[in-house]
């Protein structure tokens, strides 16, 4: 139930173990970019999946291709804006 996203902001889901959890956009007022994750590698990218205003009020369900760790979810058009591709490594940082 989100209005938007801060420009620079995303939602990083991580799991205890390797799988291909479907995400779906039940309730998303607005798009999303989606970067699947294993192992610290980009493994899937996901751009601009609609909301579901945009399709009808039909959530779109969107799921992984092979197992993955992480998810993070960002504003749709950052993957484009930051160039960001497959193979390209994420770094985290806890604070």
């Amino acid at each position: 139930d989100r209005e938007n996203l801060d420009s620079n902001s995303g939602m990083l889901f991580i799991f205890d173990s390797p799988n291909q959890s479907p995400f779906w956009m039940n309730r998303m007022r607005f798009s999303l970019d989606f970067i699947w994750i294993k192992d610290q590698k980009i493994v899937q990218i996901d751009e601009n999946v609609p909301s579901p205003s945009l399709t009808g009020g039909v959530p779109q369900v969107i799921r992984p291709t092979s197992d993955i760790t992480m998810v993070l979810e960002l504003n749709a058009g950052f993957v484009s804006q930051k160039k960001i591709t497959i193979n390209d490594i994420v770094s985290i940082e806890r604070r």
